[in-house]
């Protein structure tokens, strides 16, 4: 069993407990309470340090043992939520005991999540020249992102975030059915099977710098860092951008399905996003390879592009325009016909789908264009843009579907979608900086990197 795979088992394990968690702790405020408004506070407690921690927790990452990181953060959550199990066996849990609980383990998922996207470059490169074939001592080695082996790793990651997305919320409901504190049991022996998985994983050699500055300037050197690298700068902006048209349209849904459809069916159709983004994660390398047979690649680009290609130079294509316009694509038969279930089920399932390829082109990037010692300050601020947009979207769509109907606030995140889709892909300037170099450098240079069209 590779790095990768070890890697892998335990962040499914932790993601997937956080994933049940992000259900149950509102559904136990409103068995404690009744209230709907204390399940909205604590639902608020779990998904505030993800604003809160996330660039502080990518400059400490960078400074620590990931390892230790990951340790750390499965033994706190393995203690704080089986102390709230054993509260609420003996019937003594209190609301402030349920909201410090559901703050501790939301804070403590930021760490491990940013430790496990900083080692998996450090694991890419343990597996891909620790781990060399016999006999490939003396053949040129590909440069990593040509490597078959990184694309399967990240994918499979990839795979797993949504598999935890698409189980951890009807698993979590399940359970609470069955007893309020089986859920959280079941946590439990996650983190510690996270827990082990991560023993077994490589000690962690990235390379730190000895003079430590202020945690302020190290933070914006990954904010610079994430705005020099021009492509994934692009990538960012483009996900927080369909973050908040993705989560204005589940609202949307839910405010008009609720009157049509029963509760177990809006459950459905919301985890098909999960479904595609599974998808997207399992076809990702085959797509690659179709698109490159259909649109080509630069002569010069060849010697790093592994199986078939073809020679054309013409359309120039970005993934992510072709994204962006799948988003629109989504979004039609809402607009067309009335908004139904079928309708946002094939939105959804869709959008999942280019959002899963949209993470791991980002994943790669990380991968191959960061340098390890600067992954989680760099993976911390395109996660906080992309998080800090999902916040605005159920406000949109709360504020469209309230003035305008469900047909028409479809329409009108149809339109921002075209708009900037139209404007990405016809601007030479915005199309460009979709693009990647080809000289293969896998790093960031803070200070003069500029990032071009070649590609």
């Amino acid at each position: 069993m590779n790095s990768f795979t070890i890697a892998w088992s335990g962040s499914f394990s932790s993601m997937l407990a956080s994933r049940m968690f992000g259900v149950t702790y509102p559904l136990l405020a409103l068995a404690l309470s009744g209230s709907a408004a204390q399940a909205g506070w604590v639902g608020f407690a779990w998904a505030l340090p993800s604003v809160l921690f996330y660039t502080l927790a990518g400059a400490l990452v960078d400074r620590w043992d990931y390892r230790a990181i990951m340790l750390v953060a499965d033994t706190i959550r393995a203690v704080a939520v089986s102390g709230l199990a054993l509260l609420l066996i003996l019937h003594n849990l209190t609301f402030p005991n349920l909201i410090v609980v559901a703050f501790i383990e939301g804070a403590l998922s930021v760490f491990h999540g940013l430790a496990i996207a900083a080692a998996l470059p450090f694991l890419a490169n343990h597996l891909l020249v620790r781990e060399k074939p016999p006999g490939s001592r003396h053949r040129k080695s590909k440069p990593p992102m040509s490597d078959p082996r990184l694309h399967r790793g990240v994918s499979q990651h990839e795979t797993g975030t949504h598999v935890a997305v698409l189980a951890g919320r009807p698993l979590g409901g399940l359970m609470f059915g069955l007893s309020q504190w089986l859920p959280f049991l079941a946590g439990v022996l996650l983190f510690v099977f996270s827990f082990l998985a991560v023993v077994f994983l490589p000690r962690d050699a990235r390379p730190r710098q000895r003079d430590q500055r202020h945690l302020a300037a190290e933070i914006r050197e990954g904010w610079r860092a994430l705005w020099d690298l021009v492509p994934l700068r692009a990538a960012t902006l483009t996900t927080a951008l369909t973050n908040v048209v993705f989560h204005a349209l589940i609202l949307i849904f839910l405010a008009a399905a609720a009157a049509r459809l029963s509760s177990a069916a809006i459950g459905i159709v919301v985890a098909l996003t999960g479904i595609g983004g599974a998808i997207a994660s399992v076809v990702h390398r085959p797509a690659q390879y179709f698109a490159r047979l259909i649109f080509g690649v630069p002569p010069e680009v060849k010697p790093m592009v592994p199986g078939p290609t073809s020679g054309r130079r013409w359309p120039r294509v970005a993934m992510m325009l072709v994204h962006m316009w799948c988003w629109v694509i989504a979004l039609l038969p809402s607009f067309l016909w009335e908004p139904s279930g079928w309708t946002f089920a094939f939105a959804l399932i869709l959008m999942g789908w280019m959002g899963g390829l949209s993470n791991v082109y980002i994943r790669l990037l990380v991968a191959e264009r960061v340098m390890p010692a600067m992954v989680g300050r760099v993976v911390s601020a395109s996660r906080l843009v992309g998080s800090s947009a999902i916040a605005l979207g159920p406000l949109l769509g709360g504020l469209l579907i309230t003035n305008l109907g469900a047909q028409q606030a479809v329409a009108c995140l149809l339109a921002l979608m075209v708009l900037v889709a139209t404007i990405a892909t016809s601007v030479r300037r915005i199309r460009q900086s979709f693009f990647l170099t080809s000289d293969g450098r896998p790093e960031v240079e803070l200070d003069a990197m500029k990032v071009t069209e070649n590609l």
